[in-house]
């Protein structure tokens, strides 16, 4: 079972992860493959439920963060790692909060949504709040 919560670059430096819905996948009875290819699409739902957090964010969070790991995550000792977007997502992500017509902005998330995320080690925490201007 895996647990993939949507974040802000923010909420990297709080003291623990938001008290809030993680998206759930649960691989058990699947084939490697199959469960694979599940953690991938719930990883990719918790990526567009950042993408909204981003998009709100009083901040200015330029990136989609999503942590993962085995149970709900109460604490980030509970997280194994993060998925995170690659530097040139900012541009879309300024493109999205600037969209003056649903079409612009319909055109702007799916090119993110095609970006694949960057796998960190939750021992990276720090260093990547830092990079991302937390």
């Amino acid at each position: 079972m895996r647990h993939f919560l949507p974040l802000t670059s923010a909420e990297l430096t709080e003291s623990c992860p938001p008290n809030r819905q993680a998206q759930v996948a649960d691989g058990r009875g699947l084939s490697g493959d199959e469960s694979e290819e599940l953690y991938e699409t719930v990883g990719d739902e918790a990526a567009f439920c950042s993408l909204e957090l981003v998009a709100a964010a009083a901040e200015v969070a330029k990136r989609r963060i999503v942590a993962v790991g085995p149970v709900a995550p109460k604490r980030w000792e509970d997280i194994e790692s993060f998925l995170v977007d690659d530097f040139e997502a900012e541009d879309l992500i300024a493109e999205i909060r600037a969209a003056a017509t649903q079409d612009e902005l319909d055109a702007a998330v799916e090119e993110l949504l095609a970006l694949p995320l960057q796998w960190f080690d939750v021992s990276e925490r720090p260093a990547l709040a830092a990079a991302l201007g937390a």
